[in-house]
């Protein structure tokens, strides 16, 4: 396989761990590895493979470079295999819809055979989805204007506007960019994320962002001024509210260096100054 291939396998990795719930942190990991290979030559992934030199990439540990070596020589991984056998066929492509979770897409699965967002659609305008035990008028009419909504609004940075809610994999993504600005906001002493995110939900649906510095006001003002951001919200003291440029909202909240930046990240692996 070469590099893109790589990088869409690991992906699809990061999007399934994330469904699950069950392992936020490796499907950081995975998303983190694709974005990696995505930006590698299949050259230099050959010569790094072929010298066990994967390590060396930045973001890619031993696990992982175990899976891009499996992938890169045999085309599979077992780790995707085995997430793939768990779901429900078509989870991934279904979990996509910010209104549904993976117990809503087993029900459906099991119920009426539902695999893809076509054929979601199709059991929503013919009244069958509100047949099943669990669901109801209210949330089949949530679920299709979910599915009209995710039509016209792609996921990630580069993509634009996102729908309500992304998945994790991707708002972590679009979140260590945002930090990596934020940090660089003079008078910026730590930045790191709260919030949904924080709590390693599945889906969010905006960012919040904790910053600590000596000056406050100044170090806030800085950050609205960020070409990240498409336009300011609303402001209340050292909070304050604005929109990204892909759409997806974020809140920023700004606190002394002397005090802990609450809600932030306290497990391995989350997004760190």
């Amino acid at each position: 396989m070469d590099c893109v291939a790589i990088a869409r396998a690991l992906s699809e990795t990061a999007d399934l761990l994330a469904l699950t719930g069950q392992e936020p942190f490796r499907a950081r990991a995975y998303e983190r590895g694709a974005r990696v290979l995505e930006r590698l030559s299949d050259k230099d992934l050959k010569r790094l493979v072929a010298e066990a030199r994967l390590t060396t990439l930045a973001g890619i540990g031993r696990g992982l470079a175990a899976v891009i070596g499996d992938l890169a020589s045999t085309g599979r991984s077992e780790t995707l295999e085995k997430v793939r056998g768990s779901l429900p066929p078509g989870a991934r492509e279904l979990g996509r819809i910010p209104s549904l979770g993976l117990r809503k897409i087993q029900v459906l699965h099991a119920a009426l055979g539902i695999e893809t967002v076509d054929a979601l659609r199709a059991a929503c305008e013919a009244g069958r989805v509100r047949t099943v035990k669990g669901f109801g008028v209210k949330t089949e009419r949530r679920i299709l204007e979910s599915i009209r909504a995710l039509e016209t609004a792609p996921k990630t940075l580069e993509d634009g506007p996102p729908p309500s809610r992304v998945l994790l994999p991707h708002a972590l993504d679009v979140a260590e960019r945002v930090l990596a600005h934020l940090r660089a906001v003079p008078g910026v002493t730590a930045a790191d994320v709260a919030g949904d995110l924080r709590r390693w939900t599945e889906t969010v649906d905006r960012l919040v962002v904790v910053l600590a510095s000596r000056k406050p006001e100044a170090a806030l003002e800085g950050a609205l001024a960020s070409p990240l951001l498409a336009s300011r919200g609303t402001r209340d003291g050292l909070t304050a509210r604005a929109t990204l440029v892909t759409g997806l909202p974020i809140e920023l909240r700004v606190t002394m260096p002397d005090h802990r930046l609450r809600g932030a990240p306290s497990r391995p692996g989350a997004p760190r100054p």
